[in-house]
């Protein structure tokens, strides 16, 4: 049995669980050829991960993330994989890698986004969506350029994910900034805790944007 862990959460949904374990399986593969001893299947769970005594702690000692076994065990904490002592392999977003977890962790390589509308080889598009029928639909600008519709945006309550979220706050507040502008244009804000939570606020009322 491996010693490492991997784990590949961003898009790890139900639907998708059989495409991101095939996924898994090639990299696995590719690791063990080079002589890397990768898991024979990814964590998905806090339970999944080995325990650490008194937490996780970066080279100073200090605790930087808490013991997985003190997690409930059917979720995920994304931080306590990402510093896990035995990690081998995760994906992430920028926000955290910007927020202090690039001081833990190396960028080894980085998806290809041009099977998806917006998407330039390494770059993506966020989506700003509404419940149907409240704001016309809107296309990704060719050129890769952000697209805000300030009048439609203004005074709704906005609900993202995380606040250290690159798709879910961070890109937008940078381009509002770069158009004199800032979050203070809605009337309200709320982190849902995932992009599907945010989804189902909008579906269900309880956000605009």
């Amino acid at each position: 049995m491996s010693d490492f862990v991997a784990a590949l959460p961003m898009y790890d949904w139900p639907e998708m669980r059989s495409e991101v374990d095939a996924q898994w399986a090639r990299l696995r593969d590719a690791f063990r050829q080079k002589g890397i001893d990768a898991p024979q299947n990814i964590a998905r769970f806090n339970a999944d991960l080995r325990p650490v005594e008194g937490g996780i702690r970066d080279a100073a000692g200090k605790v930087i993330a808490p013991d997985p076994a003190t997690l409930p065990p059917g979720e995920l904490y994304f931080h306590g994989l990402w510093l896990h002592p035995a990690l081998l392999f995760a994906q992430t977003c920028w926000g955290p890698m910007e927020t202090g977890l690039s001081e833990h962790v190396q960028v080894i390589g980085q998806p290809s986004y041009d099977a998806f509308e917006g998407g330039q080889g390494e770059l993506y598009s966020s989506a700003i969506v509404m419940r149907a029928g409240e704001a016309p639909s809107i296309g990704s600008p060719a050129d890769g350029s952000p697209l805000i519709p300030l009048d439609i945006l203004r005074g709704k309550h906005f609900t993202f994910n995380s606040l250290d979220s690159m798709s879910g706050i961070v890109g937008l507040t940078r381009d509002l900034e770069a158009l004199g502008e800032s979050l203070d244009i809605f009337s309200e804000r709320s982190e849902s805790g995932g992009h599907r939570a945010s989804i189902a606020a909008i579906a269900e009322g309880r956000a605009d944007v």
